[in-house]
């Protein structure tokens, strides 16, 4: 995913350095802030696509959406929803769910030998907000020599931003499910992932501009059979796209 382009970090954060007030790197929780919006950005929709198919299965509402709260994995709760409502095993449940997450097995190990400096507690609990676009911002930072406590409140504070937007997000598709229409629920859910994996990569106005008109034509011709509103959405994106393109050389 891109990251915003990061400013200039002291490794250890020093604590003369600018932007710290008793004990806290205000430098480190603004930087998070504006770093993390393209991913909240991007992972509302996908929080929304999950709350609809948890509102359209078997699953009762307060535990698909406590789902979220357990497994803050977007792939693994989709998953696990989706076994449950079709009666699969616990075994295959958890299976599944493991070797969807065995990634965060990397991360973890690619962060350890940098997290192994921070106090105890933050170690326990830091895994917790592992998620793949979480590990690639942290992942930046460290390459650039960031941490100490710097380090420590940025990843905390880009987690729990990731947090307050997701778990809302599920919530609000659950609420939001039985009131799309059957015939549209596999567009909607459909439309809101591409959109989730879209957002990240809207990096100029050609982009945006290619994004909104495939959008609105989307949503626009929606009661389309056969998914025909997202074809005929990405192929006027991508005119949009190459004349936003042209006119600007």
């Amino acid at each position: 995913m891109a990251v915003a382009n990061p400013a200039t970090i002291p490794a250890a954060a020093p604590a003369a350095a600018a932007g710290r007030l008793d004990g806290l790197h205000l430098d480190a929780m603004r930087a998070a802030s504006v770093e993390v919006l393209p991913v909240i950005l991007g992972i509302i929709p996908f929080g929304l696509a999950i709350g609809v198919a948890v509102a359209d299965s078997t699953v009762s509402d307060g535990a698909g959406w406590a789902g979220s709260f357990l497994i803050f994995a977007g792939s693994a709760h989709l998953a696990a929803v989706t076994l449950l409502g079709a009666g699969a095993s616990v075994a295959t449940i958890l299976l599944t769910v493991f070797t969807i997450n065995a990634r965060l097995l990397v991360y973890s190990a690619s962060l350890g030998p940098t997290f192994r400096q921070q106090p105890r507690w933050f170690r326990w609990a830091a895994p917790y907000f592992l998620v793949d676009q979480l590990f690639a911002m942290t992942w930046t930072r460290v390459e650039q020599g960031a941490a100490g406590a710097w380090l420590r409140q940025y990843y905390l504070a880009a987690g729990l931003l990731i947090g307050l937007a997701w778990l809302p997000a599920i919530g609000a598709g659950v609420l939001v499910g039985p009131v799309v229409p059957g015939s549209w629920q596999l567009s909607f859910a459909t439309s809101a992932l591409l959109t989730g994996l879209l957002v990240p990569a809207l990096v100029n106005r050609p982009a945006w501009i290619a994004a909104l008109t495939g959008a609105s034509i989307a949503v626009a011709l929606i009661g389309l059979p056969n998914g025909l509103n997202l074809v005929a959405g990405a192929v006027a994106g991508t005119i949009a796209g190459i004349v936003a393109e042209r006119s600007l050389r």
